[in-house]
This record gives structure tokens, sequence and C-alpha cells, in this order.
């Protein structure tokens, strides 16, 4: 009974550790704001962003100032790149959960073999599976997101306009990400209920000490603005 709660407590602890990736910005006085630093290795959504940004140099092709318009398309760039370094980092996150919920539905299985009521936890394993899944869909849909600056003419047009890609993948990714996060608080409830449903039939031969040791402790993940 000791070796199970230790099993379940490091899965508990496993989850607490999944964290979110955190940007660095620094500020680019030309466009008033934060400037996005990423770095990432070639793929084919990638390749198919350096290739739109041929359309988005025609876009802004009207701007005199070549430094402003040299600026918009790096933060096209590095919007587009650090776009797909966090959908990566959350699909990653994804698989993650689901290796501890396969575990975890084993464990089910072979808690319920011995008689142990475990249906309560088979309720919170496929609220788990099903929150897993649709988090894997909307993160690959804003994987394959591109965002390009539409065509302007003017410097505060295109000021105007890098502002909305900002903000319009800021506010995306925060969606996709607080639905990574809800994937793995429903995942670690998935856990504990199976722990308290095995306590509750073992529990007149668990000593206080292996009581204790079921205390979870959850931390809250971080991110950086990605603006």
């Amino acid at each position: 009974m000791k070796k199970l709660i230790i099993y379940f407590l490091l899965i508990s602890l496993f989850l607490s550790d999944i964290v979110f990736s955190q940007t660095t910005t620094t500020s680019t006085p030309e466009e008033g704001g934060s400037q996005i630093v990423t770095t990432s290795t070639s793929t084919p959504q990638l390749e198919k962003i350096k290739e739109r940004l041929e359309k988005v140099k025609k876009n802004i092709a009207k701007i005199k100032n070549k430094t402003k318009r040299t600026i918009a398309e790096k933060i096209y760039l590095r919007i587009n790149e650090l776009n797909q370094k966090l959908t990566d980092h959350y699909l990653n996150v994804l698989d993650q959960l689901q290796k501890v919920l396969v575990g975890i539905t084993e464990r089910a299985d072979r808690s319920a073999s011995r008689g142990i009521d475990v249906s309560l936890a088979r309720e919170k394993i496929n609220l788990a599976q099903e929150a897993i899944d649709k988090a894997k869909e909307e993160v690959q849909k804003q994987k394959d997101k591109i965002y390009e600056l539409p065509q302007v003419s003017t410097e505060t047009k295109l000021k105007s306009a890098v502002g909305n890609i900002r903000k319009q993948f800021h506010s995306d990714i925060k969606a996709v990400e607080a639905m990574v996060k809800e994937a793995r608080d429903i995942t670690h409830k998935a856990v504990t209920t199976l722990v308290q449903n095995i306590k509750g039939i073992t529990t007149t031969t668990t000593t206080t000490t292996e009581e204790t040791s079921t205390t979870t402790t959850t931390t809250t993940p971080t991110t950086t603005n990605s603006q």
C-alpha cells in the first residue's frame, strides 16, 4: 500500500511540475512596444511562414521608412515563430498528460479487479480524456495559424496593424494555454480521486504516515506576456 501511495504522489508531483514556456522581450522604441525574441528550428510550417513574408513585404511596400518596414517584417516572423514554439510545447505537455492518464487508467483497472470501487475515478478519467482531446484539437488549430500584416500605406496604419496582430496573437495563445491548464487540472483530479477511492477501501490498514504521504501540492504555471 505504501508503494501505491508513493506511486500516485509521484504522478501528482509530475503534474504539478508541468510548466509553460516563458518568452523574453526587449523594447522596440520604433514601434512603441515589446519585441518578441525567440529561437526556433526549421519546420514545414516555419518554411511556409517565411514564404508568406514576400506577401507581407508587398503589403507594406508603400511605407517609405525602410527601418520601420524591416522592424515590421521581423515582428511578423517572430510572432509566428513564437506561435510555433509555444504550440509545440503545449502539444508536448498534452502528450505527457496523456501518458499519465494511461498510467492511472491501468491502475484503476487493476484496482477494480481487486474489488475496489473506482467508478468515480473513472468518471474523472473520462473527463480528463475529453479535456486533453479538446485541448489538442485547439492547440493544433492555433499551430496552423499564420499572422500576417495587411496592406497598409502609412506609418500610422503600419503601427496599428503591428499592434493588432500582437494583440490577436496574445489573445489566441492565452486561450489555448488556458485549455491546456484545464486539461492538466482535470487529469490531476483524476489522479487524486483514484487515490482517494483506494484509501477509502483500505483506510483501516493504512498507517498515519502513509495517509499523510497522499497530500499533494500544485503550482500555478507562469507565463510572460507574449506581446
